[in-house]
């Protein structure tokens, strides 16, 4: 493989460095605010794909931290680190896509088959698709750490180093393009689902962790994971620059901020906006102040509510009054006239009692 001179790709290197930094830092933001916000209702998937989107994003932009960006020659040690991470990148952020699919797949499927829960429940078991990145990831950075020739590293791309390896390089091209391309059915597959149900499937999604909201937000990052794959084809199938693909795989980091910031426990933890119920008070006039006190002051047991209902039940008022200690009991009596509250001594149903002045 040639070397690349990363200064004539200066508007990819801006445009992708951009991507990677703003998705590291935002992203940090965003799993700091979701631990807090969530704690233990958080969705073990989603966190994992945050952690992983921030150490791809972090270790892929390496020689932007170190201000070696745009040197053909970077450092031996810094630049064996980047083409070490930058390879294994492929099948971390590749599995953690896989992963949070198959969890929003799996939960749609339960909710439109219900027979086939003991079956997909197996397939959405939370340790395999939390372990599912690391699966191929970690091997394939185990299997680099021990290279020792400098011949075979070198600045082969405008924004990372590489290594000469060719069946490495195979490899996890192999795991990136076949976790894309199962995001895309499967993504597919639970849109399909979504359509013939129309829409109704969002009422009897129950499963732990997944909400509808949750379900169309990660659809939308499949399409930024189907986009990355596509191009990855047209660029080995045509002659336009190899380096689009990284430009679009830099952005879904960006497109998982924007895309899951938007969800309602951020949102409003964020602005401090919680949903508080609406409650109606009665406003206690000034020269009812004494009255108000008096009644605040009363022991519990003294005071009698009245309640009185319409006759659909809908709206029902109460009032507050004082009874005497020794005639005071409880009675439980049906109104005769609910709409009106007249008086009817047979049933035992009496006025409100008229409040002391």
């Amino acid at each position: 493989m040639p070397i690349v001179d990363p200064n004539d790709y200066i508007p990819h290197l801006i445009i992708w460095s951009t991507f990677n930094i703003f998705a590291a830092c935002s992203n940090i933001v965003l799993l700091t605010v979701t631990l807090i916000s969530q704690r233990r209702a958080a969705n073990h998937v989603l966190v994992n794909l945050e952690v992983i989107f921030i150490f791809t994003s972090a270790s892929a932009s390496l020689l932007i931290w170190t201000g070696h960006a745009r040197d053909l020659h970077p450092p031996h040690n810094l630049c064996f680190s980047n083409a070490l991470l930058a390879m294994s990148n492929v099948p971390f952020m590749g599995g953690s896509a896989l992963a949070i699919v198959i969890k929003v797949w799996g939960s749609v499927m339960i909710a439109c088959h219900p027979r086939w829960r003991p079956t997909v429940e197996w397939i959405i078991w939370m340790p395999f698709l939390v372990a599912l990145p690391y699966v191929s990831g970690l091997p394939l950075l185990d299997s680099q750490i021990g290279l020792q020739d400098r011949s075979k590293i070198f600045r082969g791309s405008p924004f990372y180093c590489v290594l000469d390896q060719p069946s490495l390089q195979n490899a996890a091209s192999g795991f990136g393009a076949a976790y894309t391309f199962m995001c895309l059915v499967l993504s597919t597959w639970t849109t399909f689902n979504l359509i013939t149900t129309r829409w109704r499937v969002r009422r009897i999604i129950e499963y732990p962790g997944v909400s509808y909201p949750f379900v169309c937000r990660v659809l939308l990052f499949s399409i930024l994971v189907s986009a990355a794959f596509v191009v990855g084809i047209l660029s080995l199938l045509s002659t336009f620059a190899a380096v689009v693909p990284d430009v679009v795989l830099s952005s879904c980091g960006v497109g998982v901020f924007f895309i899951f910031s938007t969800a309602k426990p951020i949102i409003q933890f964020v602005f401090r906006c919680r949903r508080v119920k609406s409650v109606t008070t009665r406003t206690v006039s000034p020269w009812h102040s004494g009255l108000a006190n008096t009644v605040a002051e009363t022991p519990q047991e003294l005071l009698t509510f009245a309640v009185r209902s319409d006759l659909s039940g809908s709206a029902k008022t109460a009032s507050v009054g004082f009874i005497d200690e020794q005639s005071w009991r409880a009675k439980t009596v049906a109104t005769p006239d609910a709409e009106s509250g007249l008086e009817d001594e047979e049933s035992g149903y009496s006025k409100e009692p008229s409040l002391p002045r």
